[in-house]
């Protein structure tokens, strides 16, 4: 059984939860969005297809959810006679809608002369449903698993610049690129992407996108501590071994019992306490009275007369 992509689950739950709202579905017959709002959605989706012919009043998406969901939708709706054809290209299979009629023709014609996208957002809840009919068409998202990156691909330069244009609008933070022979408008961010996300409807998507943020930067901030103890470790290590090496030096040319007392006993102490801090040796001196800057003074100290003479 093939695995459904986390990109192919936001899209078949969006289809579904669309039908519901249109009325489509037994749970959503008393949840019926207004005639703006589903005129919104298709015009998103229109516009945004793999490929649309006003002359033809057809759109050709890559989805049988998402063509299921189009054809119920301008049958019941509005009431546009409505047909769909399977093709294949390139090893991909394509769905075209084909719908007739005169009122058909008319919703079709709007798209003929320029326009700007925010002209088909009638009311608050239409630019959510223009913006989910665009993803259901072209978008797509990286699982957060991986990234928190969504990607719109655009069927010309133009609506590229369009939608871009669209998003600054509305106050969103998004990217416009030209990859191969591709215009995408991308959004990058875990922010970012939860905030699209609940604005299209796909909240527990959205949900999952804080998630995973939130247990990211937990990891991440687990790393960077346990790192950070493991530098502290290796340069407490290291300097150990360099004042060890020191007073083994000393030993080794006869100069031990040369030492002042004072410079012993914080040899002493440092090579008893191996992992002692500069605070806790001096607690464990014998007149406990020495101050920290002075103990390490008398380490440094010895450091220093080891490497006389070398």
């Amino acid at each position: 059984m093939t695995k459904v992509s986390w990109c192919a689950e936001v899209k078949e739950y969006l289809c579904e939860r669309t039908s519901n709202d249109a009325g489509l579905t037994r749970s959503g017959k008393d949840k019926r969005i207004s005639r703006c709002c589903i005129e919104a959605f298709l015009s998103g989706a229109l516009l945004f297809s793999k490929k649309y012919s006003l002359a033809d009043r057809t759109l050709t998406v890559d989805s049988a959810p998402f063509s299921e969901l189009l054809t119920y939708i301008f049958i019941n709706n509005m009431h546009f006679v409505t047909s769909v054809t399977q093709k294949t290209y390139r090893s991909r299979e394509l769905f075209e809608v084909r719908v007739e009629g005169r009122e058909a023709e008319k919703f079709f014609s709007r798209f003929a002369e320029s326009f700007d996208l925010s002209d088909l957002i009638t009311c608050e809840e239409c630019a959510q449903y223009f913006l989910r009919g665009v993803f259901l068409a072209c978008g797509t998202v990286t699982s957060p698993d991986i990234s928190y990156h969504a990607e719109f691909i655009a069927p010309s330069e133009e609506l590229a610049g369009a939608l871009y244009s669209y998003f600054l609008v509305e106050g969103r933070e998004a990217r416009l690129i030209k990859r191969r022979n591709n215009h995408i408008v991308y959004i990058k961010g875990s922010e970012r992407l939860s905030d699209l996300f609940t604005e299209i409807g796909a909240t527990p998507y959205a949900f999952d996108v804080i998630e995973k943020s939130i247990e990211k930067e937990t990891r991440n901030n687990i790393n960077r501590s346990c790192n950070c103890e493991n530098a502290n470790t290796k340069r407490t290590v290291s300097a150990f071994l360099e004042f060890k090496m020191a007073v083994e030096k000393i030993k080794g040319r006869g100069e031990w019992n040369a030492l002042s007392k004072e410079l012993r006993e914080a040899a002493e102490l440092r090579l008893a306490y191996p992992d002692a801090s500069l605070s806790e040796l001096c607690l464990y001196s014998e007149a406990g009275t020495i101050s920290r800057s002075g103990l390490n003074h008398r380490l440094k100290k010895i450091i220093e007369i080891a490497k006389e003479n070398d």
